[in-house]
């Protein structure tokens, strides 16, 4: 399996360069992370999975003791969440 691992890393060296490359171009910084999860849907779609954008529940968050306080307001940001569907009978990844 340690093999085959490596030789999926190995086949996809150029295209995870690549895709390294574009997010650190990219403003990544709390507030402004919308290019970086535009980058990450497009390529997560493109790779066949399910991909959703999941909202913060705001009070929900503000109200659990371990959350701490945002530094930002949590309107109008989210993250990006994909899923692929497992095969031979296997449950989704």
């Amino acid at each position: 399996m340690i093999d085959a691992l490596q030789q999926a890393v190995d086949d996809r060296f150029d295209g995870l360069c690549e895709l390294t490359a574009l997010l650190v171009r990219e403003q990544t910084v709390l507030g402004h992370e919308e290019g970086a999860q535009r980058l990450v849907h497009e390529r997560l779609t493109r790779l066949g999975f399910a991909v959703e954008r999941v909202g913060v529940d705001e009070a929900e968050a503000l109200a659990d003791p371990h959350g701490g306080y945002p530094a930002l307001p949590y309107a109008g940001r989210s993250s990006v969440a994909g899923r692929i569907q497992g095969t031979g009978g296997r449950g989704s990844l």
